[in-house]
Parts: structure tokens; sequence; C-alpha cells
């Protein structure tokens, strides 16, 4: 019987991870605890392991996929002892899948704040970062969840709407950055894909770039007794 297996959730917070490494391929037959993937989160890279004795039937990413909590990454064929130790492996626990978590706007009226929204406290964090307010967010996590995409999205299509409401006669619409430069011209080229925590590093301070005030100060001092003395004892 195929079973699939999905990208577990792999504690504090994360919610997503790209896909650096398939150790296995179509056919393959593997061994409980013997590696699968390795997926690079904000966090560190990790090897997932088989949880169970199975054929691969179907892998479902490839390298450099970003994926989500809840993502189908391998789907298994036949697995070993299907009346013993097959049953024993089957057991979707082992996945550590998040638990079952009210759809979001199951429960609650529209506006009521009391209502729990279903999200990681880092989704949270990053939902009081950009002025979202989650309540607002449909989840397209497992069972409801809201996840980080889904807030920058929301946070997107906010600042869109206001940039369409800006109706104000003769208001610059906006500059278009220049094209950048053949930089060829000046020697060879080489593209680094940028990962995990430096994506995640790049991402905020994007966002700090875009949100902190930036401040330019200047002093005047009158310096003409100084330079007086300075003319005297030179």
């Amino acid at each position: 019987m195929a079973r699939e297996f999905k990208l577990p959730d792999l504690g504090e917070g994360i919610h997503e991870a790209e896909i650096l490494r398939i150790f296995v391929s179509r056919g393959t037959r593997v061994a409980e605890g013997e590696r699968l993937i390795e997926v690079e989160t904000d966090k560190a890279a990790v090897e997932i392991p088989s949880p169970c004795t199975a054929t691969i039937e179907k892998i479902h990413v490839e390298e450099g996929d970003i994926v989500t909590v809840g993502d189908t990454l391998i789907t298994f064929g036949d697995q070993a002892g299907a009346d013993g130790e097959g049953k024993r492996h089957d057991t979707p626990d082992r996945e550590k899948l998040p638990s079952p978590a009210p759809a979001v706007g199951a429960g609650r009226k529209q506006g009521d704040k009391r209502a729990v929204v279903p999200a990681s406290p880092a989704t949270r964090r990053l939902a009081r970062e950009l002025g979202v307010d989650l309540h607002a967010v449909p989840g397209s996590g497992p069972a409801g969840l809201v996840t980080a995409g889904d807030v920058r999205s929301a946070a997107e299509n906010e600042t869109a709407e206001e940039q369409a409401a800006d109706t104000t006669p003769g208001a610059d619409p906006g500059i278009t950055a220049p094209p950048l430069p053949d930089f060829s011209r000046w020697g060879e080229i080489e593209t680094i894909p940028v990962r995990s925590l430096r994506r995640a590093t790049a991402r905020q301070m994007a966002l700090a770039w875009s949100q902190i005030p930036h401040v330019s100060n200047h002093d005047t001092a009158d310096i003409t007794r100084l330079e007086n003395f300075r003319q005297k004892q030179k």
C-alpha cells in the first residue's frame, strides 16, 4: 500500500526548508532510519531519515525546491512486514507532523480577537513586525496553519492596495530601477544562490531598510575664534 511521506515539523518555529540533496531515487529500497533527503532551514541543514523500510515509488521534489511543513516529499510503495512490522512503521506520528489545528475562521466571528490563530511563534513575530493582523490571513498550511509566506503575501497585498489608493493628482507613480550593467565586461561572473540563514538575513535587512527612517544630521559650529587662534599660531 502506497504511503506519502511529508516534510515533518522540524521544531523551533521552522515552517519551510530548501531541498539541498536527495540521496535516493525511484525504485530504491531503503531501510528505516536510512537518510532520504537533506534540507536546509533558517537555522541549520538537517538530514531526514526514512520512517520505514520500503521502496521509493515517487519523489515529488527536486534539489533547490522550497517546501513547507506538510508538503509531500516522497511516496513509498510496498513496505516490509505488512502484517507486523509494516503496521508499526505506518503510524503517522513518526513524521512529527503538527497536531490538527482548527481551520482558519472556524468557530470564530470576523474581528473576534479572542480566537487563537494557528501559527508558529516565528510567524506571529513576523506578523507583528509587518503589522499584519493574523485573524485576517487565510492559512495555507496543514489544518489551516498560517505560514510566514501567508503573512508576507498579506503584507504585500496591503502595500499594493495602499499604492493603488494613492490617486493624488500629479503624484509620482514611482521610480523604476534602471537595468543593471553587464558585469561580464569586467571579468568572469560566478552566481551563488542565497540560502538558509543568508536568505533570512537578507529578507530582514530589506525589511528594516524599507521601514527604518533614514536621517541625516547637520550641525553648524562657529569656529571664528578657533580660526583666529590658528592663524596667529601657525
